[in-house]
């Protein structure tokens, strides 16, 4: 009778964070080391990893452990050859799809910018503000109490002064 481990959800959302500070991956890694399952169920091959290495290295540590891996909406079940061939093939595939959209995000971030167009988030600096910081500054007010008075970053007190 095979223990199954079905249902983990990844509290991360970072293609960047490393396995160790992914916790439910880390956790379900250390759980696999103690043996408390033989079958993962993952929902995608995507999920388990953002690229084809770091996604080969967990399922070859799995694999160091007997734990086999079924991927739902692939379709592909590691209990058998052909299964494990798919695997890396499709991994290979989805971090190819995650290069092209990353190169099509820049690429568009890069025209945007050729456009003269401003990126990031609006600034909140007005007249208003303006105002309020230099006759605070005049007063000898300090820039973290500014800041704090203000309830703006103390670099947007220092691009005001």
């Amino acid at each position: 009778m095979s223990k199954i481990l079905v249902a983990i959800q990844d509290d991360s959302t970072s293609s960047r964070k490393e396995i160790s500070q992914r916790t439910q991956l880390s956790q379900m890694l250390s759980d696999a080391s103690r043996k408390l399952f033989d079958v993962l169920i993952v929902s995608s091959i995507d999920r388990i990893a953002r690229n084809t290495k770091e996604c080969i290295e967990i399922v070859n540590q799995l694999n160091e452990l007997n734990i086999d891996i079924i991927f739902l909406r692939e379709g592909v079940d590691t209990r058998t050859s052909i299964g494990r061939m798919i695997f890396h093939v499709f991994s290979s595939l989805g971090e190819y799809e995650r290069e092209m959209i990353r190169s099509r995000i820049m690429s568009g971030l890069n025209r945007a910018r050729e456009q003269g167009k401003k990126l990031g988030r609006k600034t909140k600096i007005n007249e208003s503000l303006i105002t309020a910081v230099k006759l605070l500054r005049d007063k000898g007010m300090g820039i973290k109490d500014i800041s704090k008075e203000l309830k703006i970053g103390v670099g947007t007190v220092y691009k005001i002064l």
